[in-house]
């Protein structure tokens, strides 16, 4: 005979046994049809994508302090490099078009850049194609440039208008490396690319596609310094004000002062910084590194090098963060 203690634990783990079941067959029934949950329309949020061992691309949100971290999408849809609309009303991103990856067909959705709003419930398709990757929104928030194609690796440069409609061609032939920066007053597109018709580097390209330059002028730095910064850097950008470009080079961060000519170091994490971005007031930049865990994590630095913060601690490969400001009495 069981004593009473005994039956008491048997019945509670019974319990447990039963709500274990029910949420399995909750999450498998919920599975294929809860796609992603909508986010509060106050203070400031940071969307990124994180990979798992074996979990594809999801979309998660944290505060600035780290805070209220939590997965915004279904990994099965396998969302990446999430790009916030100006007013943090919506988030483009992309599906990965990967011939291994079919898993986000579950949900009858394609391969391609698509627009999920916060008050909406459906995800909107901008393009179609398999291999389109890395969308970005202008400041103005009417237009996406992504880099587009049928074929991974080679890419073509591609802006349209955030319905999906309007699209135009501003440069082929690039082996691509990464996503965009837009100018603080929409007028170029930062890039950096690993091979094709430019060879290698960091360059900008006007809107209209027909003024290609390497990303640091000559004309604002000596010419030995530019020569080798937009050869062998990556992930070029603006501060929000344009006073200052960002970009990375053997894996450290870098701030140059457009205003007077100068160029520091940010970082010193053994050339494992990736993936930067400017805080909405240009005080901060965040990125991601390899942290003690072994994982890839989200990191804050003052613009200064000053006050290094690793935000979050979580069992993925953290990339792509991107930094919002909700304005106030959005809804």
């Amino acid at each position: 005979m069981w004593s009473a203690h005994r039956r008491a634990l048997f019945v509670i783990f019974l319990a447990t046994l039963a709500l274990m079941l029910v949420g399995v067959l909750f999450i498998v029934r919920e599975g294929s049809g809860i796609i992603y949950s909508a986010w509060s329309n106050e203070g400031e949020w940071i969307a990124f994508d994180c990979y798992g061992f074996h979990t594809n691309g999801s979309l998660y949100l944290v505060r600035p302090d780290g805070s209220d971290l939590h997965q915004i999408t279904n990994e099965k849809l396998d969302a990446t490099v999430p790009n916030w609309s100006e007013d943090g009303s919506a988030i483009i991103f992309g599906l990965n078009g990967d011939d291994r990856v079919k898993s986000h067909l579950t949900f009858g959705y394609e391969a391609g850049i698509y627009k999920l709003e916060r008050n909406h419930a459906e995800l909107s398709q901008l393009s179609t194609e398999s291999y389109d990757a890395f969308p970005s929104l202008s400041p103005n928030g009417q237009w996406v440039a992504y880099w587009g194609g049928k074929v991974p690796g080679e890419r073509t440069l591609f802006q349209m208008a955030t319905d999906g409609t309007g699209y135009v061609r501003l440069l082929s032939g690039i082996k691509q490396e990464g996503g965009f920066d837009w100018s603080p007053d929409g007028q170029w597109l930062a890039f950096d690319a690993a091979d094709g018709k430019l060879g290698p580097g960091m360059f900008k390209i006007s809107i209209d596609g027909g003024n290609v330059r390497p990303f640091i002028e000559q004309a604002d730095f000596p010419d030995e310094v530019v020569l080798f910064l937009n050869r062998l850097g990556s992930n070029p950008g603006w501060s929000p004000t344009g006073t200052s470009i960002s970009f990375s080079v053997g894996g450290e961060i870098f701030v140059a002062d457009m205003n007077e000519g100068k160029i520091r170091q940010v970082t010193e994490v053994r050339g494992a910084a990736y993936d930067l971005a400017w805080s909405p007031d240009g005080d901060w930049l965040i990125f991601a590194a390899l942290a003690q865990s072994g994982y890839v994590q989200l990191f804050k630095i003052q613009a200064d090098g000053s006050d290094l913060q690793q935000l979050t601690d979580i069992d993925c490969w953290a990339f792509s963060p991107d930094w919002v400001q909700m304005p106030q009495g959005i809804h």
